[in-house]
């Protein structure tokens, strides 16, 4: 009887204990492993949108008529506005740009792509849509000795939702008799991160400089400063 007791006592012991093993390395594995994919998605997605709007401005698309600035009678800037027209033709532009490239990056197609093999997904070919990253389950010591041993696991990005682009201006005083404007594309998307044993949305919010220039005319002093406009958001599904 004493025999059987111990035996309970003993294998119950033994479930407890291993119970919170696997919670613990589970815990730390997901945190480990999303801190990784989070980093990994981040960049990715930051190379694809300067690389978009980058080929946008080489091909001459971006013209300073998005824009009109007002003056009142003594010179002084007092407001910006924006084409509509102009303005939701070159944000169509850009989302469009961005929305190809992410579905190649979905459909797999990463030869066109700037990226390490280990965003390829060469370890997990069964792995057909989507970016995979891999990192190696040593990682979750958060030791650099076990950084890279252990089985290789796989992180899979995919990108959800909608690309939300927007232009933001902004106009500083800039020295005694100018003004400094600036030109800015906001983008805005949204990643799922999947992994064995969690999910995880990610919103990435990425603002490009489009145009700089040196404009003659003051700012008048009830503005403080600054004069800022910023345009509607532009939607286009991620599909």
């Amino acid at each position: 009887m004493k025999k059987r007791k111990y035996l309970f006592i003993s294998l119950s012991v033994i479930i407890l204990v291993s119970y919170i093993v696997v919670i613990y390395i589970s815990k730390r594995l997901n945190s480990s492993i999303m801190k990784y994919a989070t980093v990994e998605a981040k960049r990715l997605t930051t190379s694809v949108i300067n690389t978009s709007i980058s080929e946008i401005i080489d091909k001459g698309y971006i013209h300073s008529d998005i824009f009109t600035l007002s003056k009142n009678d003594n010179g002084e800037i007092e407001m910006i506005d924006f084409d509509p027209r102009h303005v939701n033709e070159l944000l169509k532009l850009i989302s469009q740009t961005i929305q190809k490239k992410l579905i190649d990056l979905e459909m797999g197609k990463v030869k066109n792509f700037d990226i390490s093999d280990g965003l390829k997904g060469k370890n997990f070919p069964h792995q057909r849509y989507g970016v995979v990253c891999e990192t190696s389950s040593g990682s979750i010591f958060g030791n650099s000795l076990f950084a890279n041993t252990g089985p290789i696991i796989p992180v899979k990005l995919t990108f959800i939702g909608e690309v939300l682009t927007s232009i933001h201006t902004q106009i500083k005083s800039y020295g005694m008799n100018n003004a400094y404007l600036e030109v800015n594309v906001e983008v805005s998307i949204t990643e799922r991160l999947v992994v064995p044993i969690a999910t995880e949305d990610l919103v990435i919010k990425k603002k490009v400089p489009i145009a700089m220039k040196v404009i003659e005319g003051k700012i008048p002093i009830y503005y403080n400063g600054s004069i800022e406009k910023n345009s509607q958001d532009y939607s286009l599904p991620i599909e």
